[in-house]
């Protein structure tokens, strides 16, 4: 099994990291749209760090899949959206963390709070974040997924 998988083409990664990214995104609209659960902060920045992971890996793709700074950067981008995702998992289980969060998103934006205050928002999290939930356990997946195909584009 390992031998296919070291057997695979990169352009073949790239399709498949590609196809996960847009997969894990539709599914995140998904839950936004059709099932009206708001995202808070932390869940905006999860899914900006996973756009810009899938889009490295889809430029990869266009440009030259045999490039290595591609999968590289798209590497890098799934690690920061992974620390993301730890951090609204941690925000969920530690009830002290959570109480230290500020106002929702909403709010800063509705209130005209300064930018500086909006994007430490997104950064550390807001008490919207604290409500029990599985969708940053699911990002977490799909950022480790998406990191597994960049490894693997990368190595072949």
């Amino acid at each position: 099994m390992i031998n296919y998988l070291r057997s695979i083409d990169s352009e073949d990664w790239a399709i498949v990291t590609v196809a996960a990214g847009a997969a894990f995104l539709f599914a995140a609209l998904t839950l936004e749209y059709v099932f009206n659960q708001s995202p808070c902060a932390l869940c905006l920045t999860q899914r900006l760090w996973m756009i810009l992971a899938t889009l490295l890996v889809a430029v990869g793709l266009a440009h030259n899949p045999r490039l290595g700074i591609y999968p590289f950067l798209s590497l890098l981008s799934s690690a920061v959206g992974a620390g993301f995702a730890l951090r609204q998992i941690y925000i969920q289980i530690t009830p002290t963390a959570a109480s230290s969060c500020g106002p929702g998103l909403d709010y800063l934006v509705s209130n005209g709070f300064p930018l500086v205050d909006i994007l430490k928002a997104l950064t550390s999290g807001t008490g919207d974040c604290a409500e029990p939930s599985l969708i940053p356990v699911a990002a977490l997946a799909a950022f480790v997924l998406l990191s597994a195909g960049a490894i693997m584009q990368w190595r072949s």
